[in-house]
């Protein structure tokens, strides 16, 4: 990955946490749009030094989520794969 990404931060670790029990669909949407929302936060405190791309590693249904929350519709059709490696 670094070869595409050279300013990819391998020591990156994540902010939020999922249920170690399961979530309902709600919780997934929820937690993916407090994600984002700090992702978002912290990448703007960042001004025109901050990077123009991000990469987000994620299995499905929390990529359908994220996509649901950067585009405001959290009922909207997405396809995603098992492995997807989406430009938003």
């Amino acid at each position: 990955m670094k070869s595409l990404f050279s300013k990819l931060d391998a020591d990156y670790k994540q902010q939020v946490t999922p249920a170690t029990r399961g979530e309902t669909m709600a919780q997934v949407h929820d937690r993916a749009a407090f994600t984002l929302a700090r992702i978002i936060d912290r990448l703007d405190k960042l001004g025109e030094n901050g990077p123009k791309t991000i990469l987000l590693s994620t299995h499905a249904a929390t990529n359908i989520a994220l996509g649901r929350a950067l585009v405001g519709m959290y009922m909207m059709t997405l396809l995603c794969s098992c492995f997807i490696l989406a430009l938003f």
